[in-house]
């Protein structure tokens, strides 16, 4: 799993994140219902919205729940690294 820490994460970004361990289409039905589950904005996403999201899908079981779980990790960690830099 890699993530591409960007100033906005797309649909795609978040879908590739789940594509290797669970396919293209249950990635894209999972990110799809998170979104929309969040009422959130169309993409692209802030690393706040994207958190969110990947938040939604950890409290899935299975291997996407995992998955999401290592993400918002790492989204977590990424997001205090910047406000760490900052001061």
């Amino acid at each position: 799993m890699t993530i591409d820490f960007k100033e906005a994460l797309t649909r795609a970004d978040l879908i590739g994140l789940f594509a290797p361990a669970v396919g293209q289409e249950k990635s894209a039905e999972t990110v799809d219902a998170a979104v929309g589950a969040l009422h959130l904005p169309p993409e692209p996403w802030g690393a706040a919205e994207a958190l969110q999201i990947v938040q939604r899908i950890a409290r899935s079981g299975g291997l996407i729940g995992i998955v999401a779980r290592l993400a918002a990790a790492r989204l977590q960690a990424k997001q205090a690294f910047e406000v760490a830099s900052r001061k």
